[in-house]
Parts: structure tokens; sequence; C-alpha cells
């Protein structure tokens, strides 16, 4: 049997935390960051940035799906855990948009992430261009950043 998924409010999108405490406090506390999460989804285009694409390695922690952007989609982001031992949140796209390419994202797998790191009040979120999970590549944007749900 698969590991479940944490499901953590998405109120806290657009977020990253070095530590476990950051987290904990954005899962006990999500209602301080709503206003953040708003100002971070108006921006989604203009904080891609082609000169930080990152590319590394890690284990998948949990999966937030959930508050509507301004658009009206659902957002899935993941927590990934790093080689590094920081936690990197990653943006992926429109639930819809990331059920379809049929990705199994399960609690402790290994997983390949290729983004641009962006800055959205002071906190770190990478913009997911490409995954490989298990050998399967889906892309998520454009090399300019344009999403391909759009």
């Amino acid at each position: 049997m698969p590991t479940p998924l944490l499901i953590v409010s998405s109120l806290m999108l657009g977020f990253q935390g070095q530590s476990q405490e950051i987290i904990e406090d954005a899962i006990n506390r999500p209602h301080n960051l709503a206003k953040a999460a708003n100002k971070a989804a108006a921006a989604k285009v203009a904080i891609w940035n082609p000169d930080a694409m990152v590319l590394f390695k890690g284990k998948i922690l949990g999966k937030q799906e959930g508050a509507p952007y301004a658009d009206g989609k659902m957002y899935t982001t993941l927590l990934v855990k790093t080689k590094e031992g920081g936690v990197a949140m990653v943006e992926l796209g429109p639930k819809k948009y990331v059920d379809a390419q049929s990705i199994r994202l399960t609690m402790g797998k290994e997983i390949w992430v290729s983004g641009s790191k962006s800055w959205v009040n002071g906190d770190s979120i990478i913009l997911a261009d490409r995954l490989n999970v298990d050998g399967f590549k889906p892309s998520f944007r454009k090399a300019d950043g344009t999403p391909f749900w759009r």
C-alpha cells in the first residue's frame, strides 16, 4: 500500500522553508499567509527567471492542492527535501493539468526537479518546468516560463 501524501493547506503556496519549524508554523497558522499567497499568485509569470534555473534531486515530503488563485484554478505544489537537507517548495501547476500527467507523486519517492528559483516576499519557490519521477519526465513550462496549461 503506498504511503499517503501529506496534504497541507495551500494558503502557504509560494513559500519555502529550510526547516520543519517553518513548515509547521505555516500549517498551524495558514490564515497569516493567505494575503502573501494571493500576491504570489498575481505575480506568477512575472517571477519566472531564466537566469535562476536549478536542477536538484530530492525526496517528496508532501503535496498540497487547493487555494484557488485569481484564475480560479486549484494548484499542486510539492515539498521536496533536497540532498543538502533543505526543503524546497516546488510549484507544478493547476491540479487539473498535473493530474492529466498521470504522475505518481508519493511521499518518500525520489524526484529530480528542474525549474526557476524565484523569491516571493523573501521566501524561495521553485517554478517547475520539468520533473523526473521514475523515468517519467512531464513538462510544465516552456523555456521562457510560459505554462503549457495556458
